[in-house]
């Protein structure tokens, strides 16, 4: 069953996280089909192109994040993301690419 994204959802991102690239580690909040509510715990690694003046401004917010179509994973990521539900804990590697939302590009697995 799919979850609808909760109408608190988070409609901006911070102006520190844009231009992001890196490792967010966090807790699956909402879902859809294609794009993830995700709290973020803690930002595992800031990635070599990052052009974020601040990720760990993030750090205890909701973030919306959505898969890259265009990504060579995009077919295991929605897999992915099917099998998850909200609570769990997720590793999650999402690219500011422009708008209020982060694309999941490489890494998106659960974690215990």
């Amino acid at each position: 069953m799919v979850e609808s994204l909760r109408k608190e959802e988070p409609c901006s991102l911070p102006e520190g996280i844009r231009g992001s690239r890196g490792m967010m580690v966090g807790t699956l909040v909402s879902k859809t089909e294609t794009t993830f509510v995700l709290k973020v715990e803690k930002i595992a690694k800031v990635s070599k192109g990052n052009k974020a003046e601040n990720p760990a401004c993030v750090v205890g917010k909701e973030l919306t994040m959505a898969l890259w179509p265009k990504s060579r994973l995009a077919e295991q990521h929605k897999k992915t993301l099917a099998g998850l539900k909200a609570g769990d804990r997720v590793s999650v590697e999402p690219f500011h690419f422009g708008g209020d939302t982060l694309s999941v590009v490489e890494e998106l697995k659960k974690v215990e």
